[in-house]
């Protein structure tokens, strides 16, 4: 029983970690929901990319949606490479506060608490989009892991393997089936008590394309984001996208790859067990262990025999 609950929580939590945030105060009826930090930015930091069409870097890091990040961007000048991080960094809170089970005013929290609320657009689309994958994929991605979640501590970081007794009665409460959603009205409803949502495993996929089209909007010659295990690139045309850290080689002509390497959980320090070159594209990594560092190797040329890339995912709404 507890090898298939393990098994169902890391098909549903594979792609992203869990999306939580802000501390809440603890109350005699309800216990605080998460002892993680709120949503933190770091200060910008400029410097010479080294190339002409493109000559500001920007670099910055953040800490939200219980996961480190970090934003690279390239600007014709300062103003608008600066612009596009702090955008960036408005949006992730903005996401973060809407789909955070840990925020008590949060979408989701709301649902897990109450049973029923009104969707946001940005929800209403991941709830959508998650009810499909659950179907393709025979019910593995499932968004109704929540009551699993929280008895094996993730929510609170007091973490607990729960007991045969306590398993055998929440597994009856994570079938999607007993989402009731109306798409047109945004209202979503769980049939049964004490049933629960958790987007931790599409939330930062979905907030990694919104800063794309943040990206596009700001006019940026390119970038690219790192949320947890997910890197996503922007811009992939020769002339326009950037490569990360060629400061030494000065040219006017920006390369269109970027290698992306990562290392073996077991031996961090030692080879890669894989390498990708990748231009405008999302690169995932997840691990049972602690997760390694992963490198990136800068000013690789294409590919020689560069396959069709797969068609991109559905774009998320407005």
């Amino acid at each position: 029983m507890k090898k298939q609950v393990t098994a169902l929580l890391c098909l549903s939590l594979l792609v992203l970690p869990a999306c939580n945030a802000g501390p809440e105060a603890t109350s005699s009826s309800e216990p605080a929901l998460t002892s993680e930090a709120a949503p933190q930015a770091m200060p910008i930091e400029y410097s010479d990319s080294g190339y002409a069409e493109a000559p500001v870097q920007a670099d910055a890091d953040m800490y939200a949606m219980d996961t480190v990040m970090h934003f690279r961007v390239y600007g014709r000048d300062k103003a608008q490479a600066g612009k596009a991080i702090e955008d960036a960094f408005a949006e992730i809170k903005r996401l973060d506060a809407l789909m955070s089970t840990n925020q008590k005013q949060s979408e989701l929290a709301v649902l897990n608490r109450t049973g029923t609320t009104t969707l946001s657009k940005d929800n209403a689309y991941l709830l959508k989009r998650a009810m499909e994958i659950n179907d393709q994929t025979d019910g593995h991605f499932n968004i109704a892991v929540y009551p699993l979640v929280k008895a094996w501590g993730f929510t609170t970081q007091k973490y607990n393997v729960p007991s045969e007794e306590t398993l055998t009665k929440l597994l009856p409460l994570t079938e999607v089936k007993d989402v009731h959603f109306d798409e047109k009205s945004g209202k979503v409803t769980l049939a049964k008590k004490n049933m629960g949502l958790d987007f931790g495993g599409i939330a930062k996929g979905y907030a990694s394309q919104r800063l794309m089209d943040i990206f596009k909007e700001d006019g940026i010659p390119g970038g690219l984001v790192t949320l947890g295990g997910n890197t996503q690139l922007y811009r992939n045309k020769p002339a326009a996208i950037l490569p990360v850290g060629c400061k030494t080689r000065k040219t006017s002509k920006i390369t269109s790859a970027l290698s992306v390497a990562a290392m073996k959980p077991s031996s961090p320090a030692g080879p890669t067990s894989a390498s990708l070159n990748v231009t405008a594209k999302n690169t995932t990594t997840s691990s049972i262990r602690p997760p390694a560092p992963r490198q990136t190797i800068p000013c690789l040329p294409p590919p020689s025999s560069a396959k069709t890339a797969p068609p991109p995912m559905p774009s998320p709404p407005p």
